[in-house]
């Protein structure tokens, strides 16, 4: 950070706001974690990479889903498009009669 290895950018997953982090501490913080998981059972780490395991593909298929989305949004925004534009035309030529009178 500013040229100083001794900082990191780190961001927090409860805000999501980036922080400037000695690296020091961070250094600790993920020893800290890394101690606390290697002493889980090992049990508890397959139940765990399950769980992951799962987590990932429910995510990659909302991933997919929302593609899905977008691409039958981009649809309905190109027929609406050209509707719209004639809408606009006929507005358009209601503002003349209009003003004729």
């Amino acid at each position: 950070y500013s040229g100083n290895a001794n900082w990191v950018y780190c961001y927090c997953l409860a805000c999501w706001k980036k922080h400037v982090l000695a690296l020091g501490f961070v250094q600790q913080e993920i020893a800290k974690y890394k101690t606390i998981v290697d002493s889980l059972p090992q049990s508890v780490i397959a139940e765990l990479q399950e769980k992951k395991a799962k987590l990932s593909q429910e995510v990659q298929g909302i991933q997919t889903r929302l593609k899905q989305l977008k691409v039958q949004d981009n649809i309905i925004q190109s027929s609406i498009n050209p509707i719209q534009q004639e809408i606009n035309k006929i507005q358009q030529q209601i503002n003349v009669l209009s003003n004729r009178e």
